[in-house]
């Protein structure tokens, strides 16, 4: 009776969770009545020897993942709440379009800047690309945009879609923006360096464009940013 007992306070106690799914229960000669019970208390099968090998219980929790139901902490430094949201920018592409130069009256405004952005599964299509966030900026020459503090940036808006390297398939997304010169009353014309910058993940981080295209020449974010063959803009003195 002893045994019986024992085995029986094992399922009890298996039933209300206090055994952990991979408990083994003890030895015992007794096959069939012991499968019965193994059976009622969630294990699967027993040895024809002294043990009874336990199955673990079916946990779904992380086969069937869905962040819809999950209690994981964002943990890159942007802004949003979940990262499968962002978009991989290192595999996109963008360009400074137009224009590639500029002189402009202290304090007067531009032209439209345009700037070009493609990303697989996003920008193609009609309509903007979702989750992208554009900027124009400028700043000192021969200063790298994604380290310097003394740029100065604008918001862009969607514009139109445009050709890809397909004729007919609108791959890109043409962005535009106008932004205000600086004061200059130094007594000489000021230069600075202009460009485009896009990001995916609420400014998180941000892919840097220089020109591009067939209008200004240049390879745009394929060979990286360089001062080089970025936009070109003069500031009269006042």
């Amino acid at each position: 009776m002893r045994f019986f007992e024992s085995v029986l306070h094992l399922v009890a106690n298996r039933s209300t969770g206090t055994i952990p799914a991979g408990a083994w229960l003890a030895s015992a000669t007794h096959g069939s009545l012991l499968a019965a019970l193994a059976s009622l208390s969630g294990m699967a099968s027993l040895g024809c020897g002294n043990e009874i090998l336990p199955v673990n219980d079916a946990d779904t929790s992380d086969s069937a993942h869905s962040d819809s139901g999950n209690s994981e902490t964002d943990t890159d430094t942007d802004g949003d709440t979940d990262t499968d949201t962002d978009i991989d920018m290192q595999a996109a592409y963008c360009h400074l379009q137009w224009p590639c130069s500029m002189t402009l009256a202290s304090g007067a405004e531009s032209e439209a800047v345009y700037g070009w952005l493609y990303v697989g599964g996003v920008t193609e299509g009609e309509g903007q690309g979702a989750g992208i966030q554009a900027q124009v900026g400028y700043g000192p020459q021969g200063v790298d945009p994604s380290t310097g503090a003394d740029w100065v940036w604008t918001g862009a808006d969607f514009n139109t879609d445009t050709e890809g390297l397909e004729a007919g398939v609108l791959s890109n997304d043409e962005y535009s923006a106008i932004f205000t010169a600086p004061t200059n009353s130094s007594g000489s014309d000021a230069s600075y360096d202009y460009a485009y910058r896009f990001s995916g993940d609420n400014g998180g981080t941000w892919l840097y464009c220089d020109l591009g295209g067939d209008g200004c020449g240049g390879l745009g974010s394929d060979d990286g940013y360089d001062s080089s063959t970025a936009g070109k803009l003069t500031v009269l003195s006042q």
